[in-house]
């Protein structure tokens, strides 16, 4: 890695931890485990000050930031499992807490969940074409309780069975004002227009934190699908040409998902807001 100038965003942050260290500066490794509107994930390194904070600016967009600890944190997901019990493999941990308010504007959400014997409940972000969890809660009469989530974000509440993410209720938008709004897939049809998809960007060093719009690929099949039921389903084909691609009869009360059937997934989830696509 020193070599080539290149590696891991964690195996840098260690790099630079090991090297401030050893000149007496106080540093940990902050990191986020799924980027909210974007693929992949980042850690990084970050100077504490003398008030016990730290922060360093980050591109991507975060639901939650966490930091590595040496000390078992008592209020982890990871200190409350019982043994054997299972958990999405970035919450499961006990040593990290939650920094995400030294970062960004953020919220607490109560969901009410689909009745069931889980103990825990999970807030997902989308993430290469999965939900992720990127938070936990008990659950206590059916009301799921997420501290400090970051705004302006898509999230989906869920279950953690058989070491998959089950939806655990309707995804909802957490606002930049703080308000949620559920997507029910209720709303008047409209048609919208758009000549572009997105995709993670990427450079000579790689994937990167942020998600672009591209233009939609002339000959490439392009599925549109709707969130409903828990699941994707696919509701229209397309193949991509030089005019713009028409979506016909979408709702604006829906969450859609327009899928290069050839690629890699990491195009984002989008709503219809005044007859314009939103993506999230």
């Amino acid at each position: 890695m020193k070599q080539r100038g290149l590696g891991r965003c964690e195996d840098m942050t260690n790099m630079q931890i090991y090297a401030r260290r050893a000149g007496g500066v106080a540093v940990a490794s902050d990191y986020t485990p799924h980027w909210a509107k974007s693929g992949n994930n980042h850690a990084w390194s970050v100077v504490i000050g003398s008030d016990g904070n730290g922060y360093s600016p980050i591109s991507g967009v975060a639901a939650k930031v966490y930091r590595k600890t040496f000390s078992e944190q008592l209020d982890s997901l990871g200190a409350k499992l019982d043994e054997g019990e299972k958990a999405p493999r970035w919450l499961k941990g006990k040593y990290y807490k939650d920094v995400t308010k030294s970062y960004v504007p953020t919220s607490d959400v109560s969901v009410v969940v689909t009745p069931s014997e889980h103990k825990y409940a999970y807030l997902c972000v989308f993430n290469s074409g999965h939900w992720k969890a990127i938070q936990w809660s008990d659950i206590e009469n059916n009301v799921a309780s997420f501290s400090g989530m970051g705004r302006d974000i898509l999230y989906l509440p869920a279950f953690f069975i058989d070491e998959e993410i089950v939806d655990a209720g309707h995804p909802f938008i957490l606002h930049k004002d703080g308000s949620t709004r559920t997507i029910l897939n209720e709303g008047v049809k409209v048609s919208v227009s758009t000549y572009e998809s997105t995709s993670d960007r990427v450079t000579y060093e790689g994937r990167t934190d942020e998600s672009i719009s591209v233009p939609l690929k002339v000959g490439a099949q392009y599925k549109l699908h709707e969130w409903a039921d828990g699941d994707w389903k696919e509701i229209s084909t397309t193949i991509g040409t030089e005019e713009a691609m028409e979506l016909s009869e979408v709702s604006s009360g829906s969450l859609y998902w327009l899928v290069n059937t050839d690629g890699d997934h990491e195009e984002r989830p989008f709503t219809i807001e005044d007859s314009q696509i939103v993506r999230w």
